[in-house]
């Protein structure tokens, strides 16, 4: 699911980027550019980073956020 449309970045791309060891919103921004033109899905990226962060650290493998998790997590962040 694209979650910056300005740059045209999805779930996918930010679990990737965390996944090799950008786990924090700066480092995350830093490799894709995400959140950089109008800003408005930060919450978002920074969902995606927590739950694939999470998922990494309980040993499981990440998985993609569906768009009802995704919407879920922006709004308790």
């Amino acid at each position: 699911m694209y979650i910056c449309l300005c740059k045209a970045i999805t779930d996918k791309d930010i679990a990737e980027a965390v996944n090799a060891g950008h786990v924090s919103f700066e480092e995350v921004q830093y490799q894709l550019d995400v959140s950089t033109g109008c800003g408005s899905c930060q919450q978002s990226v920074q969902a995606v980073i927590s739950h694939t962060v999470s998922k990494n650290m309980s040993g499981q493998s990440a998985e993609r956020l569906s768009a009802a998790k995704l919407i879920q997590l922006t709004y308790a962040a």
